[in-house]
């Protein structure tokens, strides 16, 4: 046969052979970037499961501390209503006009004695109640 030609069909089976072996190491080459890609994905999906969870948690302890702050901001309003009533009733105390009495500004005036001896009785039971408090005891 001819060998010009015999080189030639040879110099196609190594180029061949060549294009071969090239593909394969490329696939190779595509499959391990692959593997590597897949592995850094599966860690960040972990890491963005655990972040999730985290979240949810937070989440959980703020509806629990939610729902405590509406409890006490309710407590609170309550107060305030009892208070006011409370100050209601000491007001018409001090202002007795409202029942055809004199108030306790105009009896000061007028019997300043009187008034000074109740103000001393109350401010004794007040420092004896304080006392009894400052001792863990219970003060009537």
């Amino acid at each position: 046969m001819y060998p010009v030609l015999t080189n030639l069909i040879a110099n196609k089976y190594i180029i061949g052979g060549i294009a071969i072996v090239s593909i394969v190491i490329f696939a190779y080459i595509y499959y391990l970037r692959t593997e590597r890609k897949i592995e850094n994905l599966t860690h960040e999906r972990d890491n963005l499961i655990q972040v999730v969870e985290t979240q949810k948690n937070v989440i959980k302890q703020q509806k629990v501390d939610y729902e405590s702050i509406i409890e006490s901001k309710d407590q609170l309003k309550d107060d305030i209503i009892k208070l006011e009533n409370s100050n209601k009733e000491l007001q018409k105390k001090l202002y007795r006009e409202t029942k055809g009495k004199k108030s306790l500004e105009e009896l000061a005036r007028k019997k300043s004695k009187l008034i000074e001896k109740l103000v001393n009785k109350g401010s004794k039971e007040v420092l004896k109640c304080f006392e009894k408090i400052t001792k863990g005891e219970i003060c009537d």
